[in-house]
């Protein structure tokens, strides 16, 4: 429905730096290109923003690589869309960014994180932001090694900005310089 309008039969809809809502059910947004996702068999481009609604597993998945930043609970933005109301984000060997306050990045997997309420995969890096206490978290034992101040590579993920590490009893190993 837009503009009091209801379509159907529609493959394609550009949206004029508009909005697009989801289904009270559990819809999946695949974005394709910078601001343009594609959902329930219809290509959507010029999308601004992307409210996935009621859905309890609404998800993002991903052609390109996607770099995301967090916004709050349940919200991010990648690809120049902001999404609200996610769930799950696949970021196609992207990156992630954190929110200017303290933020947990808990792994859950090899490239996969869950923070603010959303389950990322295919995360390349995580740059925590401008927290004072960013920290990582994690359900499996994780192998890191230090890669520079507040930075280590662990899960197969680039942290950066890492003030705490909990590797569930992993093993960590220094850099090549002399680490503090």
């Amino acid at each position: 429905n837009g503009a009091g309008i209801d379509f159907s039969n529609i493959e394609k809809a550009g949206l004029n730096s508009g909005s697009l809502t989801g289904t009270s059910g559990n819809d999946v947004f695949n974005i394709t290109a910078a601001k343009a996702v594609t959902t329930n068999a219809i290509d959507f481009t010029s999308v601004a923003s992307v409210d996935a609604g009621d859905g309890t597993a609404d998800e993002i998945t991903s052609d390109i690589v996607v770099a995301a930043k967090l916004t709050g609970v349940n919200a991010l933005n990648g690809a120049g869309i902001d999404f609200s109301n996610i769930e799950k984000a696949g970021l196609n060997s992207g990156s992630l960014t954190g929110t200017s306050g303290n933020d947990v990045f808990n792994i859950t997997a090899a490239n996969a994180v869950t923070t603010k309420d959303i389950g990322f995969t295919g995360v390349a890096s995580v740059d925590a932001g401008d927290g004072t206490a960013d920290e990582i978290t994690s359900d499996i034992s994780v192998a890191a090694t230090l890669t520079g101040t507040n930075a280590l590579n662990g899960a197969g993920i680039d942290f950066s900005n890492i003030e705490k590490a909990d590797l569930n009893s992993g093993v960590l190993s220094g850099s090549d310089n002399a680490d503090t």
